[in-house]
């Protein structure tokens, strides 16, 4: 699911620096390249966005639930705050761990 999406998000955004549009609207684009190539171009750049996905998640979860076990030690449930605070963090983590795959899938696709 994530890989055609990811795409389609791509090849909207890649034509905004261009020439002329090629794409209307992401639907536009959708059909276009599933006109064009079938199926498999929807999943054009799919091996690169696995190397992009899968480490960046286990990256996520893993620092998320370090830092949660960090600043609410369980038993005790987190706090609101604590949870923000974590996602925030994690998120900047998870960010700079896959932004080089990132790249490279946006160039691929």
């Amino acid at each position: 699911v994530e890989t055609p999406v990811d795409l389609l998000k791509v090849k909207m955004q890649s034509q905004l620096y261009g020439g002329k549009a090629k794409y209307r609207n992401v639907f536009h684009a959708g059909y276009k390249i599933f006109m064009e190539r079938g199926i498999h171009g929807l999943y054009q750049g799919h091996i690169s966005n696995a190397y992009r996905f899968v480490p960046g998640r286990a990256v996520y979860f893993t620092t998320y639930d370090g830092t949660i076990s960090y600043l609410s030690k369980p038993p005790a449930r987190p706090s609101l705050y604590h949870c923000f605070l974590a996602g925030g963090f994690t998120g900047g983590v998870a960010w700079i761990s896959t932004y080089p795959f990132d790249v490279i899938r946006n160039r691929m696709q």
